[in-house]
């Protein structure tokens, strides 16, 4: 059956299938319930795409600063200054060891964050399933109770009769289905809906502990410098952007540079 969640939803709109009061009501609990799956639905896929992208800057962060320093220290634009040479070189030490405190964030959150969403997910998905064919199901008693109600109407000829009795047989096998499914519904989704808070919650605590644990260590590190503190201390911030902009002054005051305006 193809499923088309607009199409249904105007189906169950224009026409709600005949149930007597006990699963009338046991559904309409079942419809808040899916309401709130729903919701809790969307609350983890978010996360899952949020701690992706978290995970992806980390990884990429670290790598291109050492990669940057890597290509500074190779060049020999800074050889000739031991000062900026000391400052390079620390930080080098520095970039490496906020990529491997990176890398063991990442694994952590892995481990504690990622693989357990990954498995809160194949359990949406697999209910998710469930919903879908209990709406099958309700759709099925919509379209039996109107073949009831045609053959109802029909001149009462043998092949007629025949077929309303299939319609009301087909429809009380299906109403039974759908009872029965709509019971197990609700003490699913109530019980995953339940152990979903109960589960992010260590998760999120697991989450929040292991960013801790990543900036204790970027801070231990830079509390470990040396050069690169005596460096960016010696100048303001307006100090160093005053310095800059000379450069460049100096930079477009070339006859080269002249030349090309």
């Amino acid at each position: 059956m193809n499923w088309n969640p607009l199409k249904r939803l105007s189906l169950l709109q224009r026409q709600r299938p005949e149930l007597d009061s006990v699963t009338q009501s046991a559904n309409e609990q079942l419809e808040k319930l899916v309401a709130e799956f729903d919701c809790a639905e969307n609350v983890v896929k978010s996360l899952q795409q949020s701690i992706k992208k978290l995970l992806d800057q980390i990884l990429c962060m670290g790598k291109f600063e050492t990669k940057l320093i890597d290509e500074l220290c190779g060049s020999n634009l800074f050889t000739d200054d031991d000062s900026l040479r000391l400052v390079l070189e620390d930080w080098h030490s520095s970039a490496f060891v906020f990529n491997t405190v990176g890398d063991e964030y990442v694994i952590s959150l892995q481990k504690n964050v990622v693989e357990p969403l990954k498995q809160l997910k194949r359990a949406f998905i697999e209910l998710r399933a469930q919903i879908r064919l209990h709406d099958s199901i309700q759709l099925d008693i919509i379209k039996f109770q109107r073949k009831v109600s045609s053959y109802s109407q029909k001149e009462r000829t043998a092949t007629n009769l025949v077929k309303l009795q299939e319609s009301k047989q087909s429809l009380e096998a299906r109403q039974r289905e759908f009872a029965n499914r709509t019971h197990l519904l609700l003490k699913d989704l109530s019980k995953f809906l339940r152990g979903s808070v109960e589960m992010l919650q260590p998760l999120l605590e697991g989450f929040i502990a292991a960013e801790i644990a990543w900036i204790g260590a970027c801070k231990r590190s830079m509390d470990a410098r040396s050069h690169m503190d005596v460096a960016i201390s010696s100048l303001s911030q307006s100090d160093r952007l005053k310095k800059i902009e000379n450069s460049f002054s100096s930079i477009n005051s070339l006859s080269i540079c002249s030349e090309q305006k």
